[in-house]
């Protein structure tokens, strides 16, 4: 059912596409190339607006302010960096799962989120990035050196967690307008 959906949307597209591609002049038909689209291009790039800086941090700060602060929390509590990672896999959802994203941020850049969701993992992920993992001493100096609340670590997970949100708003968007 959704392979035929898929199949159905797509074709639509490329019918809505070559009606905006084809030139019909006196009974011919001639195709438009790209680079025609040139002057009008910042019409195509999004119908979506994008928030403007500072304007978010507002919502930034809803909703990562209290993940910033168990994060430096835990950082007080943990013996050393792979120590700070189980404890946070301790954490309930949906907290783990942000904490893992400043974790990402501050300690082990190598690991995606994706990676240490799965708490069974943990140990391999230790074993195989530790010796990566930034000390826990230097994590707790850049913790220090940086403002509380820190609005650019909130503005940055916040784009993070948006990105490819136009996607799904233009699917939906096409999805109801077909």
């Amino acid at each position: 059912m959704l392979e035929a959906l898929a199949l159905a949307f797509f074709i639509e597209l490329c019918v809505l596409y070559l009606k905006h591609c084809i030139d019909y002049i006196n009974g011919d038909c001639n195709l438009i190339s790209f680079s025609s689209y040139k002057g009008t291009a910042s019409k195509w790039i999004t119908i979506f607006d994008s928030p403007f800086y500072p304007d978010s941090l507002d919502e930034a700060k809803m909703l990562y302010e209290k993940v910033l602060e168990r994060f430096i929390e835990l950082v007080d509590e943990a013996t050393n960096s792979a120590n700070l990672l189980e404890i946070i896999t301790k954490e309930p959802d949906p907290l783990r799962i942000q904490l893992l994203r400043v974790f990402r941020r501050y300690v082990s850049p190598d690991t995606t989120v994706e990676m240490t969701k799965k708490k069974r993992d943990i140990p391999n992920i230790i074993n195989d990035f530790g010796d990566r993992f930034r000390s826990l001493e230097e994590v707790r100096r850049n913790l220090q050196s940086r403002p509380v609340p820190d609005e650019t670590l909130m503005a940055l997970l916040l784009e993070q967690s948006k990105r490819g949100q136009k996607g799904y708003d233009l699917t939906e968007y096409l999805v109801k307008t077909i």
